[in-house]
């Protein structure tokens, strides 16, 4: 199975974030294929004087797609994540600068990569709960993830 990230920081040594995350998928998730170039965008969601910089990367592994996103949440609580995210009072989510930021996007059951965003949404699994949903919702709308997509595919 290939599962497909999108990782991002606002905070502190974000370069050598991303890359301690990278690392950690390494050895907790798998075996990385693939991984774009750094991606620099301004805060999405939120108001923030910190700049993201972004990576999407492709990691082959074993584990299921549930089990994907728990370990790398585990990560990121291991990096000092601090969830700063909440609810606001019309139920929407609001974020919030953070160190790591990992989002599990795709999960493809088949041992090969899509060659297109439209083909990745049409080969991954699809999930949907409130712990999960697959693919991940929101890739469309942010360019900080649409981009660095398109150079891994």
């Amino acid at each position: 199975m290939i599962v497909v990230f999108g990782i991002g920081s606002n905070l502190a040594d974000k370069e050598q974030h991303i890359q301690s995350a990278l690392d950690y998928l390494s050895l907790i998730v798998g075996t990385r294929l693939s991984c774009s170039d750094f991606f620099y965008s301004e805060p999405w969601g939120f108001v923030s004087d910190n700049r993201f910089v972004n990576v999407v990367a492709a990691y082959r592994t074993s584990l299921s797609a549930v089990t994907v996103l728990r370990l790398s949440q585990r990560i990121e609580r291991l990096m000092g994540r601090q969830e700063h995210s909440h609810i606001d009072s019309n139920g929407k989510k609001q974020y919030a600068d953070r160190n790591i930021d990992i989002d599990l996007l795709f999960y493809f059951q088949q041992n090969k990569m899509p060659r297109t965003i439209d083909e990745a949404f049409i080969m991954s699994e699809k999930h949907n709960s409130a712990f999960l949903t697959l693919p991940h919702p929101l890739i469309r709308q942010r360019d900080f993830v649409v981009v660095p997509l398109r150079q891994i595919l």
